[in-house]
């Protein structure tokens, strides 16, 4: 293993804390959310009226640790607890949680078992929506949340990458050739190497606040190091290396010879260290590049249609659109209607995933809520569920005042891009109607994020969309 690798690693993650930890990249989520995870999982029996009432709970501080805009297994488990309780809490405590003994190898052969077991639910009931899918990584999360100071969080890409990179001598594998173990001794020789360094160790912790899990087994930071070496591309400081040892295994095609096989490695191999040295050239370049302001460009976006560039902030701008009608002062609300749409760029989804809801809420307690399918692809998505119901005056009353307070001061929105949109229609006392659009995407500075939290609880319904997407 090429430690001298690993700890130029360790020094570029610490040479760049400032913008892993800033407020713009805020990878510092991730003890955030192991705090929230245990002081939720692990409180007694009597804190908790159900098993997902606990879930819900633990996984508030998620954010883009599991799910993403096209992928929610934690919102999966909710769903497949509504079918089936007792299996769902089986599968958790006694299947992917059962007590290992301190032996990896179990610790996989849990983790396989939960995937079979949580994949063969998940086609009975959701048989056509994949996001609700766990995977290697989800139930990794949730191993290491559950055991911190054993477990340790894996991604393929993060593993495999720094493998490579630092030539580690073991096959991690995947599919049915994954080896949890040896991933757990390439983990195990990333927090040796973060003992060493002292400096590194002192900033990280004093970044760490009361809402932070306190890891100091440093397993969460020796995961985070792969994320961020890959994410920030941090390999660019070191040359491939050219040859693989020989105890790695490989599987080759019985077509190809061993002398073959090897040949086209090295060539692939050669062709990766080309595109990251021109990578790294065009980052270099970059330097002496000055960044183009976009304030006072006139953009145009589908769902808001025509604004003007007011603000911008490395990937995020904020734009003041036409039509939107900002308020300075208190006004009363009669009735809510929220239109939430998960379309972003990237690959079409699939024909059953849900990308689209739109919620009515009226003072009087009715409420209406709509799903939308992606369907065939049009502009018109296909409704697959609609629902009524009423809910109290009372709460009624809370979600439409904590609405109006919010967006009854001046209100600009966050325009950002790769993300999905929402459109909210507020009608007051006096019939006068208020329009506001915004990007569907957490922003702790708007504050959307508690909003939508709150209306979550008062409808009791965790996968709704509403400002931040995080349903």
């Amino acid at each position: 293993m090429k430690k001298d690798n690993l700890h130029e690693f360790i020094k570029r993650y610490e040479e760049n804390i400032n913008l892993i930890y800033g407020d713009v990249h805020d990878e510092l989520f991730k003890w955030r959310a192991m705090k929230v995870w245990r002081d939720e999982w692990f409180k007694p029996d009597t804190a908790f009226v159900s098993f997902a009432d606990r879930f819900n709970a633990a996984r508030k501080e998620f954010s883009l640790f599991i799910d993403n805009s096209r992928m929610h297994p934690s919102t999966g488990v909710i769903k497949l607890w509504e079918k089936e309780p007792e299996t769902v809490e089986r599968l958790f405590c006694e299947v992917l949680f059962a007590d290992a003994h301190g032996d990896v190898s179990e610790v996989q052969n849990n983790m396989d078992k939960f995937l079979d077991e949580y994949e063969n639910l998940r086609s009975k009931y959701f048989p056509s929506n994949w996001s609700f899918k766990q995977d290697r990584h989800s139930a990794s999360v949730f191993l290491a949340m559950n055991d911190p100071d054993f477990n340790y969080v894996y991604k393929s890409s993060e593993a495999q990458t720094m493998a490579k990179y630092v030539d580690f001598g073991l096959s991690i594998g995947s599919g049915s050739s994954f080896s949890l173990p040896n991933y757990y001794r390439l983990c195990d020789e990333i927090v040796e190497a973060l003992r060493e360094h002292d400096s590194l160790l002192k900033t990280h912790f004093s970044r760490l606040t009361s809402d932070h899990y306190n890891d100091q087994s440093l397993h969460l930071l020796a995961f985070d190091l792969m994320y961020c070496c890959r994410t920030y591309n941090f390999y660019n400081v070191v040359t491939l290396p050219a040859a693989v040892k020989a105890k790695r295994k490989r599987v080759v095609a019985e077509s190809v010879s061993p002398e073959e096989a090897k040949r086209q490695e090295e060539e692939r191999l050669a062709k990766i260290a080309d595109i990251e040295q021109e990578i790294y050239e065009l980052e270099r370049d970059c330097d002496n590049c000055s960044e183009i302001s976009l304030i006072g460009v006139q953009v145009t976006a589908k769902p808001y249609g025509t604004g003007t560039v007011v603000a911008q902030d490395r990937n995020t701008i904020k734009v003041r659109f036409d039509g939107v009608y900002y308020h300075n002062s208190d006004f009363s609300l009669r009735k809510m209607q929220l239109i939430s749409n998960s379309l972003c760029y990237g690959p079409d989804p699939e024909p059953n995933d849900e990308i689209e809801q739109r919620l009515t809420i009226t003072s009087n307690g009715r409420v209406w809520l709509s799903r939308y399918r992606y369907g065939m692809g049009t502009d018109v998505h296909e409704l697959y569920e609609k629902n009524s119901f009423s809910i109290s005056l009372e709460s009624a009353k809370r979600i439409l005042r904590v609405v109006s307070d919010y967006f009854g001061k001046e209100y600009e929105p966050y325009y950002v891009t790769d993300v999905g949109y929402w459109n909210l229609l507020l009608t007051d006392t006096n019939g006068q109607i208020h329009k506001i659009f915004g990007s569907l995407s957490y922003n702790s500075e708007l504050g959307l994020g508690g909003l939508s939290e709150f209306i979550r609880s008062e409808l009791r319904i965790n996968d709704l969309l509403i400002f931040d997407g995080k349903g």
